[in-house]
């Protein structure tokens, strides 16, 4: 930068700093959206891991005893469990992501719902829900939340 006077000077002008300002603004504004879709997608695809091993575990002890597990069998709880992000069972409130529950007792229905309030729940409200029976059939609040 030349001043007025000829000589050199160091540093940014106000206008210059506001338009680096703006533009930190603009692209923070379009990646904060999408990452927290990112999130919310990837989420959604550990409680489906957690159904679909949840769904295998039922059926091999299917196999085993001609009946399936109920709930406290399979789950350790009849209450059902709670996943984390990295899909381990949590009893920590502020890090679940999915409550998961199970109910039938001939036919089973693995349900994975995110708590009211959560931050799952806010980032995506269209799959509260995710569902898995006996039969295979995946169910959730909207049929795309299943990625089919």
């Amino acid at each position: 930068m030349q001043r007025h006077n000829g000589t050199s000077s160091r540093g940014f002008t106000l206008m210059e700093l506001i338009a680096a300002v703006a533009i930190v603004g603009i692209l923070a504004a379009i990646a904060v959206p999408s990452y927290s879709g990112f999130v919310a997608r990837g989420n959604r695809a550990v409680a489906q891991r957690a159904l679909s091993e949840l769904a295998t575990l039922q059926e091999q002890y299917f196999l085993r005893h001609r009946r399936y597990a109920t709930a406290a069998q399979l789950l350790g709880d009849s209450a059902g469990y709670s996943v984390d992000r990295r899909g381990n069972r949590t009893t920590v409130t502020a890090n679940q992501i999915y409550a998961i529950t199970m109910t039938g007792t001939n036919n089973y229905v693995l349900t994975a719902t995110a708590p009211t309030g959560s931050s799952q729940a806010k980032r995506d409200p269209d799959c509260l829900t995710l569902s898995l029976s006996a039969t295979g059939t995946r169910t959730a609040t909207k049929p795309a939340c299943w990625g089919d």
